[in-house]
């Protein structure tokens, strides 16, 4: 009976962490340099990520040098993901991805 109710339990909380990332992919805005030159209007809550090509060991990345924090917030630091065709490759470029939620 105990095995039972535990199989039951770990569907449960499956189901439960399907639904919780299902909602939050459906809040994720994903801009790019495509996007350059084009308003983009976001909702209230909704997490933009905006990602562009990088490359840190060359002095070529990037920053954000002001913004509102009562309009967008920057959620944490930026990342920095290598090219999947240069794996190690040292000094590689890649693209640095930004995380802000707007307000």
């Amino acid at each position: 009976m105990a095995d039972k109710l535990m199989r039951i339990m770990v569907v449960i909380s499956f189901l439960l962490v399907m639904v919780l990332f299902s909602s939050c992919g459906n809040n994720v805005r994903r801009i790019t340099d495509i996007d350059n030159g084009n308003q983009i209007t976001v909702k209230s809550g909704e997490v933009i990520t905006l990602t562009l090509e990088s490359n840190p060991t060359t002095g070529y990345s990037w920053q954000v040098m002001d913004i509102d924090n009562v309009i967008l917030v920057q959620d944490g630091d930026s990342e920095f993901m290598q090219a999947s065709n240069s794996e190690g490759l040292v000094g590689a470029g890649g693209m640095e991805t930004f995380r802000f939620e707007a307000r």
